[in-house]
Order: C-alpha cells, then sequence, then structure tokens
C-alpha cells in the first residue's frame, strides 16, 4: 500500500518553531563572528520556504537512511516500510497549540501492519495507544486509548481508518528509527541549507545586501543594496 502519512508526534517531526531545527538564535548564531559592524541575518525573498522545503527534504531522507542503516539503528526494519519522499508541509496561523506538520510517502503492506500492531506487539501497542492518547488536562483524545476501541473504531469508522492507519505507522516508525541519528544527520547539512537562502540585513533601515568574505578582514562586507521585496 502506498499512501500519505502526516505526523502527530514532534519526536517523528518536531517543526521550526523554537525546536533544533530552527529558533530565535539559529540565524543570530550562524557565522556570528564574522558579521560586519551594524548588520545580522535574513533570509533573502522566498528563502525562508526554500529552506523550510530542503530541511524537510533532508529530514525524510535521513529518516528512511536511519530506518535501514544499521550503523544508526540496532534493530530491523520487519515490515520492510519505505519512506518514498517529501510531500509538504503544514504550519498553522498560531503556535499556541499546534507546530508544523510533515506530509511524506509511505509504502507499506497494510495487512501486516495491522497484524503487527494489533496481535504480534499488541500489548506494546495498547500501552503506547494508552500513554500517548488519553485525555489529560489540555488535551482531548480524538484516537482511542486502548487496542480493543481501536479495533472497533476502525471497524466501524471507514472515513478515520486513514488517520487511524498514520497512527499505526507512527508507532512502528518510533519503534525503528533512532530519531536522535535523523536529528544529526540533517544537523550535519545546517550551514550550506541558511547560508544558500539568507543575506545581511542593516540594523538601522532592514535593507537587506548582498555580501562577499573579506579574507584580510575575516569578515562578511555588505556589496550592494538588494531590491526590496
Amino acid at each position: 500500500m502506498k499512501k500519505i502519512y502526516c505526523n502527530f508526534s514532534c519526536k517523528v517531526f518536531p517543526g521550526f518553531y523554537e525546536s533544533n531545527l530552527y529558533n530565535s538564535d539559529t540565524l543570530y548564531n550562524f557565522e556570528y563572528g564574522t558579521l560586519p559592524d551594524g548588520f545580522t541575518w535574513d533570509f533573502v525573498k522566498g528563502g525562508w520556504q526554500k529552506f523550510m522545503k530542503s530541511t524537510c527534504k533532508e529530514w525524510v531522507s535521513a529518516m528512511q537512511f536511519c530506518l535501514d542503516n544499521s550503523k544508526y539503528a540496532d534493530k530491523t526494519n520487519p515490515l520492510n516500510l519505505k519512506i518514498k519522499g517529501f510531500v509538504s508541509t503544514w504550519s498553522p496561523k498560531e503556535y499556541n497549540f499546534y507546530t508544523d506538520k510533515l506530509y511524506m510517502r509511505i509504502e507499506v503492506n497494510l495487512n501486516e501492519l495491522k497484524k503487527y500492531c494489533l496481535l504480534e506487539r499488541r500489548d506494546d501497542f495498547n500501552k503506547y495507544l494508552f500513554e500517548h492518547w488519553s485525555d489529560r488536562p489540555g488535551f482531548w483524545s480524538f484516537i482511542p486509548n486502548n487496542v480493543y476501541a481501536f479495533e472497533d473504531k476502525y471497524r466501524e469508522c471507514p472515513h478515520k481508518r486513514d488517520e487511524l492507519q498514520d497512527i499505526m505507522i507512527e508507532w512502528y516508525l518510533l519503534e525503528f528509527i533512532d530519531f536522535d541519528s535523523v536529528e544529526w544527520c540533517v544537523a550535519e547539512t545546517d550551514w550550506e541549507r541558511i547560508s544558500e537562502n539568507v543575506t545581511l540585513q542593516s540594523e538601522e533601515d532592514w535593507s537587506l545586501w548582498d555580501y562577499k568574505y573579506d579574507d584580510k578582514l575575516n569578515k562578511y562586507i555588505p556589496t550592494h543594496k538588494l531590491e526590496a521585496a
């Protein structure tokens, strides 16, 4: 089965709001010691969107790499689940209650997935549902918090099956991917993805400037003002 999976867990995808992928210190720390006086970094027109997209693609690739590569995960991938690629992201208008979501293509045998979650690892999946999908202060769950109710909803509510499949896929991903390694892999290319999409910004009037690196000064210097977006 091929489907589009969307994450629920911030461990599967942490989003770009005050996370290790991007936070209020990211641009501040980027090549900080080489900034000219009176300037800081900012994204060029369209740069933020390009940075997000390239980071998501890198994250998805790292997930599949860590799923398959024993160097990063000492567990196997018993269902041979494949992450086929990045699709898109969804971002909330405000980050009060939600953060960014990641959509990716997944290929997995659905019958084997159901067998794995609901039969072979039934007790473990039941524990996961109870720990992550039970009501609590500030959180009203829309997913059954036990395997019996989960099965009933899957059988009786066809319009909910896609969402419930995502829950099973997510548990599987959390079981067999070392997301600390995923984060490490993505962090390795942070510099390239940021440098391709930022430019200098004047602290005086917030104008954007093209730049070059001066070897004698050991600093970046502005060369000419860019047209306003």
